[in-house]
């Protein structure tokens, strides 16, 4: 089945011939599990999409009939009792887990496209454009559910027209753009980077008076419309056809436009590479800039930094690297001393001896505030020096382990380079840990407050989705269906080591359920910096369920535990980031962490633990009797 949501909301089966999806409470049904892009969508949140807020006494019912015909319209080959395998029933509602929906495919085609040589990204986004029949969702556009969708699609469109006037005008195709970028600013006059391309193509053709009558019309609109000045690149454009340069001419794209980088693949982390793309590209133009990559252990951090490395060097920039440990006995400034070693053999430092100890065992001169301002400006105009002679990016990982010297440095030379008259290309990208480990969290996060005026760029890793669960699982030669594409989607929370682990387990024939012996370690790496006591109500919380009600652990485990109430422990979790807030209670961020806890718990200490939560929960007005068996199942003996 092909799935269409770029225009209207249409099914076509294996023969091109297009499904019937029933009437249009039927349809909504169908939009809006498409919206959520193979994430389960609860019972009541269909029941309040398809009727508002007054639905009818029968809504239940009529929304599981819905689901029923769809169900067949999608899946007819399917026995009549055959388990689903396209619209699956989940608690506490239903996943669409399909892989063939255009918009999934224009966005893999606009991202990639970022990272190809112009010929192709040509080829990726023209394909890409050619997917759009009309708004996305067109019937359902304006429903509250479907407007951040629509809104990140019609946003992504506009990329692919900006990346397709781009790559005309690297192949020497300046003509064949003008027509498209005069209807595009037509219909989004503030959008500056269409101005900025139709402005370009109409210089590159000749029409020079044009392109700056085009350039004075902006600045008057932006004036008007929003009080604005223009964009540092219009106003960059416009100086340079004053100065009839001759840098835009039509051979720019050898001369001028950066080589596209033969980097690895990012599969599901193109946004992200694009962000950090976008903003070495930036300050190439003049200026400092500052990217803070974040996620849990295991997100690829440090394969996005990788990535990156490989698109500058390719490009021409200069990388430099910098790495923080977790070891007892690591000099101060370790991270810093790397870097400025890596710098020293490409670039000498103008005043080497304000660096005694960075760069050699000698002991540094002089003490005190004024020692180390001297010692920090030297290194921010060494940094420039570099960047004077070729692009610089200054990388930084695992920064939640540096200590405190490294991130005041940090800080210093952004702010001292940012703070200079000269404008050089100087970029600094650092990754840590989110959340960030108690005992290191404040420094950073200090760092991050600070910096927040110098073009902080924030990159947030998420779980990857099931289409690329699925593309990792067959690249490691494993072939799994849908249903248990996206179970290990959901055990894992996407992340891709975790990913990667279970895979690798299921190649050996070990069912899903089992838990990676790399996993479970890195549990009690996490464990083990935390007091016992929050080990101890985690196993509790873990025996309770995925989601679970901190108040059942207290009763469990009594008030406090070690002197430490159970909500303090609980909050523990949360900021080793064990637990999440969910739904007004809380949640294990994984199944494999739960399951993990579970693993460790001794077998008669894990059925006191059932019977101690059978007996509270037996006592709640409400409760779930079949959890409440469950639990008296499962502790055995012991529940007697």
């Amino acid at each position: 089945m092909e799935f269409r949501v770029l225009g209207p909301v249409e099914v076509y089966d294996a023969n091109g011939a297009p499904v019937d999806l029933g009437g249009p409470r039927q349809r909504t049904v169908l939009a809006r599990l498409l919206v959520a892009g193979g994430r389960i969508v609860s019972v009541d949140a269909l029941i309040e999409d398809v009727y508002g807020e007054a639905p009818p006494v029968s809504a239940l019912a009529t929304v599981q009939s819905y689901v029923s015909h769809l169900r067949r319209a999608i899946e007819p080959d399917r026995p009549a009792r055959g388990r689903p395998r396209v619209l699956v029933g989940r608690p506490p509602g239903y996943a669409l887990v399909v892989a063939n929906v255009d918009a999934a495919r224009f966005t893999d085609l606009v991202q990639r496209a970022e990272f190809l040589p112009p010929r192709q990204a040509l080829a990726a986004v023209e394909e890409a454009l050619g997917l759009w029949r009309g708004s996305p969702y067109e019937e359902f556009c304006d429903a509250p559910w479907a407007l951040t969708e629509v809104s990140r699609l019609r946003e992504l469109r506009l990329v692919a027209v900006e990346r397709r006037a781009q790559a005309l005008l690297d192949l020497g195709r300046p003509q064949a753009v003008i027509a498209d970028l005069e209807a595009e600013t037509e219909a989004d006059p503030l959008r500056e980077r269409l101005w900025y391309l139709l402005a370009l193509a109409l210089y590159r053709t000749g029409r020079r008076n044009d392109a700056l009558a085009l350039l004075r019309r902006v600045k008057a609109l932006l004036a008007d419309r929003v009080g604005l000045d223009p964009c540092p690149e219009l106003r960059a454009l416009e100086s340079e056809i004053l100065l009839q340069a001759q840098s835009r001419s039509d051979d720019a794209s050898e001369a001028r436009v950066p080589l596209r980088a033969a980097v690895p693949a990012v599969r599901g982390r193109e946004g992200s590479l694009g962000e950090l793309v976008a903003l070495t590209g930036s300050v190439a133009r003049g200026g400092v800039g500052f990217a803070a990559v974040s996620g849990e252990p295991g997100i690829g951090k440090t394969f996005l930094l990788e990535a990156l490395d490989a698109w500058c060097v390719d490009a021409g920039h200069v990388v430099v690297w910098g790495r923080c440990h977790d070891t007892q006995g690591t000099p101060a400034l370790w991270p810093w001393v790397q870097v400025l070693g890596a710098l020293e053999q490409r670039c000498a430092p103008p005043d080497r001896s304000v660096l005694a100890g960075l760069l050699d065992d000698e002991m540094p001169t002089g003490s005190g505030g004024a020692a180390l301002l001297r010692r920090n400006q030297g290194i921010a105009q060494w940094l420039v020096a570099a960047a004077r002679v070729r692009p610089l990016v200054v990388v930084l990982d695992d920064l939640q382990w540096a200590d405190a010297a490294s991130l005041e440095l940090l800080r210093d030379v952004v702010v001292l380079v940012g703070g200079m008259a000269e404008r050089v290309p100087l970029s600094v990208v650092a990754a840590f840990r989110d959340p960030l480990p108690v005992r290191g969290g404040v420094p950073v996060d200090e760092l991050l407050v600070r910096l927040a005026g110098y073009d902080l760029v924030r990159v947030r890793l998420q779980g990857l989705g099931v289409e690329v669960v699925a593309q990792i699982a067959e690249e490691m030669g494993v072939r799994i269906d849908d249903e248990v594409v996206a179970r290990l989607t959901d055990r894992t929370g996407g992340n891709p080591f975790f990913v990667r682990e279970s895979v690798r387990l299921l190649a050996q024939g070990r069912p899903l359920e089992t838990v990676p012996d790399a996993v479970a370690e890195l549990v009690r790496q996490r464990l083990a910096v935390l007091a016992p006591q929050v080990g101890e109500v985690l196993g509790v919380a873990a025996v309770i369920g995925r989601d679970f009600d901190p108040a059942v652990v207290a009763e469990v485990v009594g008030s406090e535990s070690g002197g430490t109430t159970v909500y303090d422990l609980l909050d523990r979790g949360a900021q080793a980031g064990l637990l999440v807030p969910h739904g007004g209670q809380m949640a294990f961020v994984h199944d494999l962490v739960r399951e993990a806890l579970i693993a460790g718990l001794p077998p008669l200490g894990k059925a006191v633990i059932h019977r101690e939560v059978m007996s509270a929960l037996s006592s709640r007005p409400g409760a779930d009797v079949a959890v409440i068996a469950h639990h008296a199942v499962e502790a055995g003996p012991a529940a007697y």
